[in-house]
């Protein structure tokens, strides 16, 4: 007799074989062989597909390569003349330096970085693909799995970050989040100690990635927990082999690129010294815990046990909140509140699903609703499971509810909402696979198969998505066509060719300009850029023309360059009719209209480029 579902399905699946992993690596190849034809102008010059993030990485591994400086991150152009300092860290960046680095014996440098860039993410999005399937297969079974691995590559939100071009960390940060839950997942079902402490490092490693994986690793920790509040000594020793190689992969991460005089700084919104106390609070509770329970009898009973995860949980909070307060927060807690409104709260990755100034098109709510079957699937098996699949479905559980709220709140988590959401979701999708494998006859079971595994990836994602979806055409951020031509220009114009130029331009184009020309900007889409980006939105928006000749002049900038109001540069403009009728026009677009003042020049556009820019020239 099968104790229960979950070996039900491993029985039956061993008599099934599902679609092979080389078979489903050719399919994610296909598709990016895809976008790689229809976007062949684009991501061969350089073009994002996506969002700006990868020229800033890009900026700084070449700067890596001249310099041989690991702690030098600012970037001198960008907030110029001050420099600007990103809050990442440089694990990206050190992907993309050693891909480069061996194709650099056999081709320069910069066209190693040029080839390895452009398909790093493609290469990730496999990667992905065979650790999600080589987890999952432990618990759904390799039919389900492979059903699973169908359907991956065709969920839109999720290939984006994989797109070929121009690399986006974002794509790295979705393999690491999945090697950590894989790595999870087999700990716990296979009860083995050392997936338990690789998982650990691949925590600490996921923080150097991305202060947001501490979600996934905290509920990990809430796990371990409560399973050894059920079941006592058997966890003790495995929650202080994963907290402690959690601690010491953090601290050894840190110091691969934080200058020593660095080490003891209290930030949030990277991983710092604030998330290595919190870890070492961590591990010297279950070190604590052990000796007590090797000792003494006093947390044998589970109302102990109880009592004594409450208090650890109550002194590890109040140590947390006294030393460092912000923590609780949020890792943007120290941004500038104008900042924060100017740019975070118009910014669409940012902003929740149900926000009253969100900018998300209607696919998104469509997209986020279908992660919500997974909620009451993953609970189903929660109770109907047994031993480490019940630890295991409790885990893919909270994991779903929370980034399913999390992404509702903030978009930008979608992605790794559907990645969780999938693992339960491909249990229900195969119940009628499974019908048709059974009961529909030969020649016709093959191709009705396949049929219901089209209609799943299309109809099912892809369609409703795209039915909903509403066009960008009109927004020049994500017009490529435009990008490369606005590129050329500042690179091949008479004026512009003559010197490098400081520039005022739309923020959201300044890590274009920073690497695709040599030019110097000022605000650039980086919360830590507070300066760079009040001064841009101050000149846009002046109602008098005195306020913005101020900054210009103490900036030293010497060009202007504003877009069409309505074509998405100047989105972070913030003006509503009523405003405009109680103020007055913006300087923006008092510019746009042509009132321009006499220490302006307007400069001429290229044909292509009219109508969409207006470049003014500071006279001196």
């Amino acid at each position: 007799m099968l104790k229960n579902v979950n070996d039900h399905f491993v029985a039956y699946d061993n008599e099934e074989s599902g679609y092979h992993p080389v078979f489903i690596v050719i399919v994610i190849l296909l598709i990016h062989a895809s976008i790689f034809i229809n976007n062949h102008e684009a991501i061969l010059n350089q073009i994002t597909l996506r969002d700006f993030d990868g020229y800033w990485h890009l900026l700084r591994v070449e700067s890596l390569y001249h310099t041989g400086n690991l702690y030098d991150t600012i970037i001198p152009r960008s907030n110029a003349p001050y420099g600007e300092h990103l809050h990442w860290t440089r694990a990206f960046d050190l992907i993309l330096y050693a891909g480069a680095y061996v194709g650099s014996f056999f081709v320069g440098f910069n066209a190693a970085l040029f080839w390895w860039s452009m398909f790093v993410n493609p290469i990730l999005h496999i990667c992905s693909f065979l650790v999600l399937f080589w987890g999952v297969r432990d618990l759904i079974g390799d039919a389900r799995a492979s059903l699973f691995g169908i359907i991956f590559p065709f969920q839109p939100e999720i290939t984006s970050v994989f797109m070929p071009g121009i690399p986006d960390h974002h794509g790295a940060l979705l393999f690491i989040f999945s090697l950590f839950i894989v790595l999870f997942i087999k700990s716990i079902l296979n009860d083995n100690l050392k997936i338990l402490s690789i998982c650990g490092i691949v925590g600490g490693i996921s923080l150097w990635f991305s202060i947001e994986n501490i979600v996934i690793v905290l509920i990990a920790f809430s796990v371990l927990g409560f399973a050894w509040v059920i079941e006592g000594k058997p966890f003790e020793s495995k929650n202080i082999l994963f907290s402690f190689t959690l601690l010491i992969s953090t601290l050894l991460t840190m110091l691969v690129d934080t200058r020593f005089d660095d080490l003891m700084k209290v930030v949030y919104d990277r991983r710092s010294i604030v998330h290595v106390f919190l870890w070492l609070t961590i591990t010297f509770f279950w070190i604590v815990i052990f000796f007590v329970s090797r000792y003494s009898k006093i947390i044998e009973k589970k109302i102990s046990r109880i009592f004594a995860a409450i208090f650890g949980v109550f002194v590890c909070i109040f140590l947390m909140h006294e030393l460092f307060p912000l923590f609780f927060r949020s890792p943007l807690a120290e941004i500038d509140p104008v900042v924060k409104s100017i740019y975070l709260n118009q910014t669409t990755e940012f902003t929740g699903l149900f926000s009253a100034n969100s900018h998300l098109p209607k696919s998104a709510i469509v997209y986020w609703a279908m992660t919500l079957p997974a909620i009451p699937i993953s609970s189903f098996f929660v109770w109907h499971s047994f031993d480490r699949q019940k630890k295991v479905w409790v885990f893919i559980m909270i994991v779903n509810i929370f980034f399913i709220v999390w992404s509702a709140l903030t978009y930008r988590m979608i992605t790794y909402a559907f990645l969780c959401a999938l693992i339960p979701v491909s249990y229900l999708l195969y119940l009628p696979f499974a019908y048709i494998q059974n009961n529909v006859g030969q020649p016709y079971n093959a191709l009705v198969r396949s049929f219901y595994i089209i209609v799943c990836c299309f109809g099912l994602f892809i369609l409703p998505v795209k039915m909903f979806s509403s066009s960008s055409q009109g927004n020049l951020l994500r017009d490529g066509k435009f990008l490369l031509q606005f590129s050329r220009y500042l690179n091949e114009d008479k004026f512009f060719k003559e010197e490098k130029r400081r520039t005022l331009t739309s923020m959201y184009m300044g890590p274009l300009i920073l690497y695709k020309t040599p030019h110097e900007v000022i605000g650039t889409p980086s919360h830590r850029n507070v300066s760079g980006i009040l001064d841009t939105y101050h000149v846009m928006n002046a109602l008098n023309e005195s306020d913005a000749h101020m900054i210009i002049q103490r900036r030293g900038i010497q060009v202007i360059i504003i877009g069409r109001p309505e074509s998405g540069i100047g989105d972070y403009f913030i003006q509503d009719d009523k405003a405009k009728n109680d103020m007055g026009e913006i300087f923006h677009h008092q510019l746009w209209k042509g009132n321009v003042p006499t220490w302006l020049q307007i400069y001429p556009v290229p044909k292509s480029l009219q109508g969409k820019i207006k470049v003014f020239l500071v006279l001196e």
